[in-house]
């Protein structure tokens, strides 16, 4: 696994918490958008996977993400990451970097957190990468 496919996908690494702004007090300026499609059959290994190994590294950096199943569509899965940007482009918040380390520290090495995302992706058949910006609908005008 290629070290920006590792990036990319340390930005999905996702939990189920209500989607606010972080305990940073920071408003998010995007967020960053992740559409998921399992392999078939695999959504509650995916499910379980995700509480069980990763979720766990976002509670410990306290990233709030929100996470929808769909039910109908392309996708099986679409989570919301809070976003700002940097002099790098458009990081999470807390940044994909701690999220990373929290991961690495959880799984006991870098290879050993790589090996844990290889399995993941095992399950995943496709997976496609948006940036959004909230809009507050009463703030829009004609």
């Amino acid at each position: 696994m290629t070290r920006a496919t590792l990036v990319i996908l340390v930005a999905f690494l996702v939990g189920s918490q209500p989607l606010e702004a972080q305990d940073t007090g920071e408003q998010p300026e995007f967020y960053k958008v992740f559409n998921v499609k399992l392999k078939p059959g695999k959504a509650l290994e995916a499910d379980a996977f995700v509480n069980r190994y990763l979720s766990p590294a976002d509670d410990a950096i306290g990233r709030k993400v929100i996470t929808f199943v769909y039910q109908t569509g392309a996708w099986d899965r679409i989570t919301y990451f809070p976003a700002r940007m940097t002099e790098n482009g458009i990081d999470t918040i807390p940044s994909e970097q701690a999220w990373w380390e929290a991961f690495v520290k959880q799984e006991g090495g870098e290879e050993e957190a790589q090996a844990r995302l290889a399995e993941f992706m095992d399950l995943v058949d496709a997976l496609e990468v948006e940036i959004a910006k909230p809009q507050r609908w009463d703030m829009v005008s004609d």
